[in-house]
């Protein structure tokens, strides 16, 4: 069986092109020949276990370039028909970035499309366009990555006509435990998320912590530090598995974007999250929140963080209200999907 993975971070980050890259890894485990979206030449270092990807021309800046669309539906269209996937899973934007997916959706073909929604970013009213409308029908399923409870993102698409659903469980890395440091080291995330406010937030920190703990400051491929004022005590770093940022650290301040904040409970340290503006974020951020040994602050809050780290244990137990075998589930939901044979 063969599957196409669509995650662009146009402007949203790596976390939509990390999520393709580890269902991608899973399928090909379980034997299918696998593709997933090129995210440009900033991610593709994210790349570690060598997925096929397909090149589109290159998107330049934030302003939707109609000609580079064009062009870029062109390449998915031709290559969803010669190589024919079994099935295409789209992450969280159903019509692809500035709507380059809609062509390839209205086209006629052997390949089933899945939706897969790690979260929703607001509400959505019904499609009334009836290109979009007709588009969008040929999705069989949507890919959940959560559950149904505390919040169903599904709740946010009452709206649309949607296919059947599957909530397959998180997709997410479990870290490995870890041996905390002496000194006491706290790893800052801010690539979580999309980057955003980092290095505002790498100052408050520094003015935050007592100088004797250490900051690894965790920029993530798209952040730019090569710029930034020297602070003491703070390693930045650029490129990183999140377990090698990870290793040793006594505490964990995060944004909060879906990829690193589930993988963020996996660990055995306290967590801290610091959300970004974005309304998921926040919601993620107090959700999460009421397991033991996380927090959420505001940016402007960051003052009550040292006596909240040391107010709780270093060692912390979670028992989680939602699965992590998102990404085996979803393959086993993608099988079903292929099994039935002809498109909607």
């Amino acid at each position: 069986m063969k599957a196409f993975f669509y995650g662009h971070s146009a402007g949203l980050g790596a976390g939509h092109f990390v999520r393709s890259l580890r269902l991608a890894e899973e399928a090909r485990s379980c034997g299918w020949e696998t593709f997933a979206l090129w995210p440009g030449p900033e991610l593709e270092c994210l790349n570690r276990s060598k997925i096929e990807l397909l090149r589109l021309p290159e998107l330049v800046g934030r302003k939707v370039d109609l000609s580079i669309l064009s062009k870029r539906t062109e390449v998915l269209r031709n290559f969803i028909r010669d190589w024919v996937p079994d099935v295409v899973v789209v992450d969280l934007m159903p019509f692809g970035y500035g709507g380059e997916l809609v062509d390839v959706l209205l086209e006629e073909g052997r390949s089933r499309f899945v939706w897969g929604l790690p979260y929703a970013e607001r509400e959505s009213n019904r499609l009334k366009n009836p290109r979009l409308k007709k588009a969008f029908s040929r999705y069989a399923e949507v890919l959940v990555y959560g559950e149904k409870e505390p919040d169903d993102p599904l709740e946010a698409y009452a709206d649309f006509e949607l296919p059947r659903a599957s909530h397959v469980g998180v997709v997410t890395e479990i870290l490995s435990r870890w041996v905390p440091e002496s000194p006491k080291t706290v790893a800052c995330l801010v690539g979580s998320g999309g980057l955003a406010g980092g290095d505002s937030l790498r100052r408050r920190l520094r003015d935050a912590l007592p100088e004797e703990v250490r900051i690894r400051f965790v920029a993530g491929p798209l952040g730019d530090i090569g710029e930034r004022r020297e602070l003491p005590g703070v390693e930045d770093i650029q490129e990183s598995s999140l377990a090698d940022a990870l290793r040793g650290v006594t505490a964990v301040v995060s944004r909060a974007g879906y990829n690193t904040s589930y993988a963020l409970m996996t660990a055995s340290v306290p967590v801290v999250f610091v959300p970004s503006s974005w309304p998921e974020q926040f919601a993620r951020a107090r959700a999460l929140s009421s397991l033991p040994g996380v927090h959420c602050l505001d940016e402007s809050e960051l003052s009550k963080l040292w006596p909240l780290l040391q107010s709780g244990p270093e060692v912390v137990e979670r028992d989680l209200p939602f699965r992590l075998s998102g990404s085996s589930a979803a393959i086993e939901v993608l099988e079903r999907v292929v099994r039935k044979g002809v498109p909607r």
